[in-house]
């Protein structure tokens, strides 16, 4: 076809056929030499009609045809490029129309710029997932493709961002200087065998699932797709409940559609309700991570974060991705202690030396700098070097301590080869500390020590091992070999043979310090092999040379903790400051609580935990021990206070935790007198949970202290249908049917209740006896004969459990029915007071009209007493000045 003349350096563009819809060919068409174009979407193209667009400015006709072709990404880019950025709303407007009307490249253009919008508001989660859903649109839109890779980047989804750079270097959509950029980047991010631990890469987060046969989903995807997030939302809600508990997929699309959403709370809800659906560990710790990724991305949620990340750990121990992440949160917060197990963790999963050779670098930095055992950090160094020799930042550090150990031939060869690595300014220090040590090697007393270091400085382990058995065996007990001998016997965990060796040192050291550190290192080996009693005997044997000995104190004082011994705990933590303790501020104040407690001494107690409480606020279990140690010394306030501060530390996904928190505070407040802020509360709970009985049930009994007994009776309504049996509905219909005729006098509601009782569980002795009442006031003598009948069949008809009034209205109305075993056996219950009781009974009756009347009841009293019921000259004498009198005469 012909084509039209173009601006330079864009392609002719062919003219539309004829047969083309007339009206879009007046819409688009530009006044001159511009016809009507249809555009395919190169990048030429578009800067074509961008150009048009630009100089002719008709927005109606740009509007129109939009409108009549959404997906046409020339018309969209002429339209945006007219409006430019002087009418924002429009512009936005007008992209999230075709967020939710195009396709192909026009809604990847659209996705696109509002990703841009977003990212300027710094909405980074949203502008990342319309990135994402660009690139999944139109992977061949490029100028998607930069701002996915840094976006990928800056969340750790390290292998698909170095894909996209590696794209981005490839293409000739980007000019020379970000193809090289790219490039740059990909390369940074690319795999090396050499990186060190820490640069430890995430997973890549878990991308919105792919459609499959349920229609449902596929509906909740496109309208996410087309911006409609809310309906998404509720379509993925209701599959909730419609998918088996397994099928996680509608609660994993409604954990994406959130997060695109950029509702972190709501997220974080959808990943707890897959973790209470699943029983997997390794699923459960991918979970917890990904919970606590989006605690971090949120302000002020970094304890939550730290929860979740606890929660991963615990789900799959040796993954070492877990314990990394773990350790630097730890370390941020100065938990060094854990910080140095989890990187023990790390250790035992790394890939390569240089990766175990920089770990145990940062464990001997924590052991040197945060935690004082100049023990372990040595031996971290100088595993550093074993396991890569080429790692530099190890060797001043352990020169130095070498040094200290007058092992100066060792220091001196590490200060000379921190050299080279080591920053100008650093040089000449680490050059003299070298003479300095070569001096002090050479003007040492030649022999075995200087023997087994310069075996060791050169790397020949075997040759000191061979040197420590020969001066043992002439020597016993020499400090060098035993140091030789002992480190082999502690990485065998060999304790029978590093006892008998430490016993020999013991005997032959000039000094108690000496002593007490061979039964340090059996101590602590029996400690890591978790054998207890050789442990403790191995620590007091260090105590009673060193009774100064932080490390043997510390430790010892954790295993009598552990084993329940509070009374050596008590007088070692007792002697202990907290700043020599590995444990924390907060831990060490908490088990002097606890310690405390078990002696006795419930005021220290408390002190204690306010210490622990101050130091770690967001230690729920803390927070709970406080909270029980002021309510049981009646400082109402402060366990309200903490048990309000535990609410807030509880997970939340942890139902039962946070009803068991709302139950603790309400009874703090009723010992508080607080009724009506206690009933605020319940209902507050009620809001969340409405058939949470005993939540009712403590609504019920506060009202009814406050003697609000119609809001009382309206919650023991909503307790009936939550009883689990007949029997328990019934009782509570009963007490229900007690409250409402003794409290509120309402008679007539309270009949009804009781027969709802007696209909749900017949054999409910109490509500029996209630309906003698009940019918004889319903005028149905048979309904109170049947009833008697059943209480006396089960034995129930006993004067104190029945009332004596009941029985007499029972009495007569068996007579009325002429049933005369029963009202003899109703005269027998009553004793002596039957005359009075009947008569008092018949009185009853004098005004009513119906099947019990005062005249035929009394003649059937009185033939009942002529027959020898009852004794009717003693019937005639109670009924003396009576309306009951005249109908007992013969």
């Amino acid at each position: 076809p012909a084509t039209t003349p173009a601006p330079a350096g864009a392609p002719a563009l062919p003219t539309p056929p004829p047969a083309e819809d007339a009206a879009r060919a007046h819409l688009v068409s530009i006044p001159a030499t511009a016809p009507s174009v249809r555009i395919t979407g190169t990048s030429e193209e578009t800067a074509f009609v961008v150009a048009l667009a630009a100089a002719s400015a008709d927005r109606p006709r740009l509007l129109a045809a939009h409108q009549m072709e959404p997906d046409d990404p020339a018309v969209l880019a002429a339209l945006l490029a007219h409006l430019g950025t002087s009418e924002p709303a429009l512009r936005r407007e007008i992209l999230e129309a075709a967020a939710r009307r195009s396709a192909g490249r026009a809604l990847a253009l659209a996705l696109h710029e509002l990703a841009l919008l977003a990212r300027e508001q710094r909405e980074l989660i949203r502008a990342a997932a319309l990135l994402t859903r660009a690139y999944e649109v139109d992977p061949t839109y490029a100028p998607v493709w930069m701002p996915l890779a840094d976006a990928r980047a800056a969340s750790d989804e390290l292998d698909a961002a170095r894909e996209l750079y590696e794209q981005i270097a490839g293409s000739d959509a980007y000019d020379e200087r970000r193809r090289r950029y790219a490039a740059d980047r990909a390369e940074a991010l690319g795999h090396d065998a050499a990186v060190v631990s820490g640069e430890i890469q995430a997973r890549p987060s878990r991308p919105i699932p792919v459609p499959d046969a349920r229609p449902e989903l596929d509906d909740a995807r496109r309208l996410a797709a087309a911006g409609d997030l809310p309906g998404a939302i509720a379509i993925a809600e209701r599959l909730t409940a419609a998918l088996p508990a397994d099928d996680l997929r509608a609660l994993e699309l409604l954990e994406a559609l959130h997060v695109q959403a950029g509702d972190l709370p709501a997220a974080a809800e959808a990943i707890a309700r897959q973790l209470a659906a699943i029983d997997d560990h390794v699923q459960k710790a991918i979970l917890w991570l990904r919970r606590a990724r989006l605690a971090r991305g949120a302000p002020d949620r970094e304890a939550e974060a730290y929860r979740c990340l606890q929660e991963a750990h615990a789900c799959a121990p040796a993954d070492p991705e877990l314990a990394y992440e773990l350790r630097t949160v730890a370390m941020v917060r100065g938990e060094w202690a854990l910080a140095a197990s989890l990187l023990y963790r790390e250790i035992a999963a790394a890939d390569t030396p240089r990766d175990r050779g920089a770990l145990h670098l940062e464990l001997a930095l924590i052991f040197d700098e945060k935690l004082g055992d100049e023990s372990q950090a040595l031996a971290n160094f100088e595993r550093a070097l074993a396991v890569d020799p080429s790692i530099p930042a190890a060797r001043a550090p352990l020169a130095r301590h070498y040094e200290a150990a007058r092992r100066f031939a060792e220091a001196a060869r590490l200060y000379e080869e921190a050299v080279p690595t080591a920053r100008a300014s650093e040089r000449a220090g680490l050059l003299e500390a070298a003479r300095r040590c070569r001096i002090a090697a050479e003007a040492a007393e030649p022999g075995f020590p200087v023997q087994v270091e310069n075996a060791e400085s050169s790397g020949q382990m075997e040759s000191a091992r061979a040197l420590a058995h020969q001066a043992w065996a002439a020597t016993p007990g020499d400090a060098t070999a035993f140091r030789i001998l002992a480190q082999d016997l502690r990485a065998a965990g060999d304790l029978p043979g590093l006892t008998e060796l430490a016993t020999v040192r013991a005997r032959h050291a000039a000094t108690d310090p000496e002593r007490a550190a061979a039964w340090l290192e059996v101590a602590r080996l029996a400690d890591e092999l978790g054998l207890t009693e050789p442990a403790i005997a191995a620590y007091d044997q260090v105590l009673a040379l060193e009774p100064t000995s932080t490390a043997a104190l510390d430790a010892r004082g954790g295993l009598a903790f552990r084993g329940g011994d509070f009374a050596t705990a008590d007088h070692i933590y007792g002697a202990l400051a907290s700043a020599d303790s590995t444990l924390s501020v907060d831990e060490f104040a908490l088990r002097r609580s606890i310690i405390a407690e078990q002696r006795g001494r419930i005021s220290e107690a408390i002190t204690l935990v306010h210490q622990a409480a101050t130091a770690a606020p967001m230690r729920r279990d803390v927070m709970m021990r406080l909270q029980d140690l002021a309510t049981r010394t009646g400082d109402l306030v402060t366990a309200l206070s903490a048990a309000r501060a535990v609410l807030d530390l509880v997970p939340l996904d942890d139902e039962d935790a946070t009803l068991a928190a709302h139950a603790a505070i309400v009874d703090l407040l009723r010992q508080c007198g607080q009724l009506e802020t206690a009933a605020a509360h319940l209902e507050r709970v009620l809001r969340e949970h409405p058939h949470h009985g005993p939540a009712i049930e403590a609504l019920a009994s506060i009202h009814s202290a406050r003697g609000d007994w119609a809001a009382a009776t309206r919650y023991l309504y909503q307790l009936v249908p939550l009883a689990p049996t007949a029997a328990a509905r019934a009782e509570r219909l009963y007490q229900l049917g007690e409250v409402v005729l003794g409290r509120l006098g309402d008679v007539e509601r309270a009949d009804d209740v009781f027969l709802r009782a007696s209909d749900v569980d017949p054999a409910h002795v109490p509500t029996l006896r209630r309906l003698l009442d009940v019918y004889w006031r319903a005028d149905d003598p048979a309904g109170v004969v049947d009833i008697a009948g059943d209480l006396a069949s089960r034995s129930a008809l006993v004067t104190g459990a029945v009332d004596d009034a009941a029985l007499a209205r029972a009495l007569v109305a068996a007579t009325v029915t002429g049933d005369g075993a029963l009202a003899t056996r109703l005269r027998s219950a009553l004793g002596a007071a039957a005359p009075a009781r009947t008569v008092s009974a018949l009185g009853e009756l004098a005004d009513r009209t119906g099947r019990l009347q005062l005249a035929s009841a009394a003649a059937a009293v009185r033939a009942f007493a002529t027959g020898g019921g009852l004794d009717l000259a003693a019937l005639q004498a109670a009924a003396v000045e009576t309306s009951v009198a005249a109908h007992l005469v013969a």
